[in-house]
């Protein structure tokens, strides 16, 4: 499966990090300041330094496939800001900048984002820990289900598709999402 190269890189990483443990011998009753001097030591950077260069090395062609998808991602954004008259510098600012307002202005909106992302979190690290634990739970489902359904939501709500988006450019009415929603909450529970 591996080439040399790769079994080289992992036998070079074995070493340097059989040489991690031997420079950071750490322990809960060191103080702070000799933890914080053993790592940003000329050694304890070198160490770090290498790990990188050596993991970096060993995943380049995801490095390169991830880099490439959001360069094309920014391109296409770039086009179609330019194309619809948008200022580019104004994708990148947030709403209150570009418009002068008081800071305060969304606030709530904002909140909700954070909790609408905070409840994706915690349905995908349920369904995960149950799969782990417990395979053939029904309970996984469920929780995978409401993190799609939750992300789905969110994206909505960040992006306002339901309010502006669909209604605006698609003709669908806005009661049409919730609808929806609700029949789509109905058949989870």
């Amino acid at each position: 499966m591996f080439d040399r190269t790769e079994n080289n890189l992992y036998r070079t990483m074995e070493k340097e990090n059989n040489n991690v443990t031997q420079l950071f011998q750490m322990n809960r009753e060191m103080p702070f300041r000799s933890i914080f001097n053993q790592i940003f030591s000329k050694e304890g950077m070198l160490v770090i330094v290498n790990n990188f260069w050596n993991t970096l090395k060993l995943n380049f062609t995801y490095v390169v496939k991830l880099a490439a998808f959001f360069s094309i991602f920014l391109f296409g954004v770039l086009v179609i800001a330019v194309k619809s008259g948008v200022e580019p510098s104004d994708l990148s600012r947030d709403y209150n900048g570009v418009y002068h307002l008081e800071p305060y202005v969304g606030m709530l909106s904002s909140i909700g984002i954070f909790i609408w992302c905070g409840s994706v979190t915690l349905c995908w690290f349920a369904w995960y820990f149950i799969k782990i634990r417990n395979p053939n739970s029904g309970r996984k489902n469920f929780f995978m289900i409401s993190g799609c359904i939750t992300s789905i939501i969110a994206i909505d709500d960040l992006f306002q598709f339901h309010e502006i988006i669909i209604p605006d450019y698609f003709g669908i009415p806005e009661i049409s999402f919730y609808i929806t929603y609700i029949i789509t909450l109905i058949f989870l529970i």
